[in-house]
């Protein structure tokens, strides 16, 4: 398991940028749901995986439409998994390994 995206400003940052998380409405398990990462663990990340930004390239308020757009796009991708999972219920249901004893 990865560990999880500090949620603090990296030195020289420039700008704050906010902490808050988001709830996805994807499960996680066990009654849990997915939170999305914070502007801040968004930020770090790209960092961590290369990207450079010079201070006129990206304000904080640019990280807030990224990261509504990141969720958007989760949120998006979820609906089509559970419409292709609801289309395709009666077909899985008819597999053999479907119909096997739990015991």
């Amino acid at each position: 398991m990865m560990a999880p995206s500090p949620n603090k400003p990296l030195p020289g940052q420039g700008f704050p940028l906010s902490i808050d998380r988001q709830t996805s409405t994807i499960p996680k398990g066990e009654g849990k749901k997915w939170e999305y990462p914070s502007e801040q663990m968004f930020f770090n990340a790209m960092l961590r995986k290369g990207w450079k930004f010079s201070p006129d390239e990206l304000k904080p308020e640019d990280m807030k439409h990224i990261i509504a757009i990141h969720n958007s796009n989760n949120e998006q991708a979820w609906r089509e998994v559970l419409k292709w999972e609801a289309m395709h219920a009666k077909w899985v249901l008819k597999l053999p390994i479907c119909h096997l004893p739990l015991s």
